[in-house]
């Protein structure tokens, strides 16, 4: 089995998380008791990053070892499910992180690593688009034909493959929803169509992994499971 092409670099989450969680934790302890004003904002941050630890646990603990049981899926790089799970809320988190580190003088990473947490709902992003594209062209792969006039089966077959309400069934099927990483305040029940989208990107981010992390076989493996 031959590596994908696509290369990425590690980002440190679970690492760099720890260590902003250190930091604000020597924040809260210079602050006294009595001034519950100025703790407010350094312990609202410090639940975020320990629901955050949370989550990334959870997915070590529960997720990965399940998808490698049941799908047969050896992840080498454990990081990229964190990425994949993590939502575009998380920009808050990191961003008023930053701010109040700054603030107090206290960065235990570089300003432009913050950034970079700040952006890791974005990553989650391009590993669907990238799951995406494979799960297209394993599709049309699986049910090619050598005679060129059944290209209207095909293209149904594709369009039927890639809709969301399918995909957030096999979302569902699989467990990924309870292992979103976001923010405290991000619970919020959306629409049937939002929810779909949601759990069909969670699909997809999976497959980019799989992609990058294993090779295209493996998902000519698990495409004909998603059917």
């Amino acid at each position: 089995m031959q590596p994908s092409k696509l290369k990425w670099k590690a980002i440190g989450l679970k690492r760099k998380t720890q260590q902003l969680l250190k930091t604000l934790n020597e924040i809260l302890a210079e602050i006294p008791e009595e001034q519950t004003n100025k703790r407010r904002t350094p312990q609202n941050l410090i639940n975020e990053l320990e629901y955050i630890l949370a989550g990334i646990n959870k997915i070590d603990q529960e997720l990965i070892p399940r998808l490698e049981e049941y799908q047969g899926i050896e992840l080498k790089n454990k990081e990229l499910m964190y990425l994949a799970m993590s939502q575009i809320s998380l920009r808050n988190v990191f961003t008023s992180i930053k701010d109040h580190l700054m603030k107090n003088n206290k960065l235990p990473i570089p300003e432009n690593e913050l950034d970079e947490l700040a952006n890791i709902g974005e990553i989650g992003k391009t590993l669907a688009l990238l799951g995406d594209s494979v799960l297209g062209l394993a599709t049309i792969e699986i049910h090619w034909s050598n005679i060129f006039s059944t290209v209207g089966e095909l293209t149904t077959i594709k369009s039927e493959q890639v809709r969301n309400k399918k995909l957030a069934a096999i979302c569902d099927d699989w467990g990924l929803y309870d292992y979103r990483i976001e923010n405290l305040n991000s619970k919020e029940k959306s629409k049937e169509v939002e929810l779909n989208h949601l759990k069909g990107t969670l699909i997809e981010a999976v497959l980019g992994i799989i992609y990058i992390d294993m090779d295209y076989s493996k998902i000519l493996e698990v495409v004909p499971i998603l059917q």
